[in-house]
């Protein structure tokens, strides 16, 4: 059993490429929502993958909110590279709910890196979901990368304008 386990974590690391600077603070059920806590610089990625459901966005997005606010760490890096597909509702209550939440945390605006999907359907959808989060103005500064490694770069820039760790 240790072995399965030890080969699916070394699959986990060189698929999502983790590094030492970062811990595993969240997995749903069916491993298409991850979250790692990155060292630096410090911020939080939330990893999709596949097809995501209402409920899978509540639940990931609920845990990235759970461990960002303790941690008074106000950056996160949304990867949708393995995004398929998602509901419509799922993305309502991102602009609904979650986002005008999550910035009254913080006393300067929530930045988010996004790496767009693959999938050109999805990538459109997440620019209109995009397009939509400039509502929240000051609170909320969001960028889109192709790489993780562009994303992480301008969140080290952000941080180094932050009054936050």
């Amino acid at each position: 059993m240790w072995l399965l386990d030890f080969i699916g974590t070394f699959m986990e690391n060189i698929f999502f490429m983790v590094t030492a600077e970062e811990t595993k603070v969240f997995a749903n059920a069916e491993d298409t929502a991850i979250i790692h806590e990155v060292g630096n610089p410090h911020f939080f990625r939330l990893r999709v993958r596949g097809t995501l459901t209402t409920e899978t966005y509540k639940e990931a997005f609920n845990k990235l909110r759970e461990h960002m606010e303790p941690a008074m760490c106000p950056r996160m890096l949304y990867d949708a590279s393995g995004l398929n597909a998602s509901d419509p509702e799922a993305r309502a209550w991102l602009i609904k709910s979650f986002f005008p939440e999550v910035t009254k945390v913080f006393d300067e605006p929530l930045v988010a890196a996004l790496i767009l999907p693959q999938s050109m359907f999805m990538k459109m959808v997440v620019n209109i979901v995009t397009k939509a989060m400039t509502v929240f103005g000051k609170s909320f500064v969001i960028q889109s990368f192709d790489t993780e490694a562009k994303a992480s770069e301008w969140l080290a820039e952000q941080q180094s304008k932050s009054k936050y760790p």
